[in-house]
């Protein structure tokens, strides 16, 4: 497996591997209930074919950040990777605050994945080379999506995304040609380099001032594709930088990052001065009657 696993990040999964290292087919088959603990905070049940994970904090599944030695044996590092063919859906139960490093890279078998509202956020590359993958919610609690997120998700073409989200790393979603357009839910999301809008076909990785680094200029535009979004929004920058498509969007009236409502100005006192007369003045004012006595003399 060490040598498995070396050859994975030097060269990539698709395009570059001999045919059976890449798409997970070297796991093993969990045909019974297979458990054990992700950390010591996560507990994880596989149970035909569904990976459910409970308890409450941090998926550390690899959390050394960055490949341990020159072998970049971080990817592969959760403790569910061996039975990754055997897992078709994924269960992250309310409670786990994040989506861990690599956690589910490789798991091609997987065609769903279910995020609860207590997840922050997606870290690198957790659902890296989920080819099964064809659509994700993310909920209003993530707020960052880590670089290579869902980089080379080949068959990801419908993403919604909650108003929580303010960041996407870069090549978070450079997954499929296929995928048309993303909408985001906050002016407050910034993207970073071929964030959205791009596909990779075949990719690979060189070791460069101790990590790898993906190879972008396999990296394409996708034809026809359109980022929508709120106006005002800081992903106006990132739409025009790499010449992508897009739209505006208005944002829900419930939407908790509405911009700033401006009271109207306070009505303008009159300058004290004296009123001019006028015939409508006088319409109260009741009438005088004179009584006049004529005497006469004789």
């Amino acid at each position: 497996m060490p040598v498995l696993m070396a050859a994975a990040m030097m060269f990539g999964t698709a395009g570059y591997l001999p045919e059976g290292i890449a798409g997970g087919s070297f796991g093993i088959s969990a045909s019974a209930i297979t458990s054990g603990t992700c950390d010591k905070n996560l507990t994880w049940t596989l149970d035909g074919g569904t990976l459910t994970i409970s308890g409450e904090g941090d998926m550390l599944t690899g959390k050394s950040d960055q490949p341990k030695n020159s072998t970049g044996m971080s990817w592969g590092d959760a403790p569910w990777y061996e039975y990754r063919s055997s897992i078709k859906n994924v269960v992250i139960e309310e409670g786990v605050t994040d989506i861990g490093y690599w956690a589910f890279y490789n798991c091609t078998a997987m065609t769903s994945i279910t995020i609860p509202n207590t997840v922050t956020e997606i870290c690198v590359g957790a659902f890296e080379n989920c080819t099964g993958l064809k659509s994700v919610t993310i909920p209003d609690s993530v707020t960052k999506i880590d670089e290579d997120a869902f980089l080379h998700c080949t068959n990801l073409t419908d993403v919604t995304l909650g108003k929580g989200v303010s960041y996407i790393g870069k090549t978070a979603f450079t997954c499929s040609s296929k995928m048309k357009s993303i909408t985001l839910n906050s002016p407050d999301t910034t993207i970073w380099d071929y964030g959205v809008g791009y596909y990779n076909g075949n990719y690979y990785y060189t070791w460069e001032d101790g990590a790898y680094v993906l190879n972008t200029t396999v990296v394409k535009k996708i034809s026809g594709f359109t980022l929508y979004f709120p106006k005002g929004s800081n992903a106006l920058k990132y739409a025009q930088q790499y010449g992508i498509n897009y739209e505006y969007v208005e944002l829900p009236h419930d939407h908790e990052y509405t911009d700033t409502v401006v009271p109207p100005p306070a009505p303008k006192r009159a300058t004290p001065s004296t009123p001019a007369l006028s015939a409508a003045m006088f319409t109260e004012i009741p009438r005088l009657r004179l009584s006049v006595t004529t005497t006469l003399r004789k």
